[in-house]
C-alpha cells in the first residue's frame, strides 16, 4: 500500500505526463520524459509547502438573535432579493 506521499506523488507524476502530452501535441515546450519524476517531485514539494501553511482566518460570529419590534412599530420581513424576469 502507498504511503499518502507516495500517492501524492504518483498523482502529481500522472498530472506531469498529461501536461507533457497535451504540450507535446499542442507543439509547445515540455519536459523530456527523463525530467518528469524529478519536476513531479518539485511540484509536490511546493504543493505541499503551500497547503501547509495556515491560510484562513479565523472568523468570530455573533449569535443573531430576533427581537420583537417596540410597542406601536409593526416589522417587516422582506426577501434579501428579487428575481428578475427574463427578457
Amino acid at each position: 500500500m502507498l504511503s499518502s506521499f507516495g500517492a501524492a506523488l504518483f498523482t502529481m507524476v500522472a498530472w506531469c505526463l498529461w501536461q507533457r502530452r497535451n504540450r507535446v501535441r499542442m507543439d509547445q515546450s515540455s519536459w523530456d520524459l527523463s525530467q518528469v519524476m524529478s519536476g513531479a517531485r518539485e511540484l509536490l514539494q511546493v504543493f505541499l509547502v503551500v497547503h501547509d501553511s495556515p491560510s484562513k482566518p479565523r472568523l468570530h460570529y455573533q449569535p443573531v438573535r430576533w427581537c420583537p419590534p417596540f410597542m406601536g412599530e409593526i416589522a417587516v420581513a422582506l426577501p434579501a432579493f428579487y428575481a428578475l424576469p427574463v427578457q
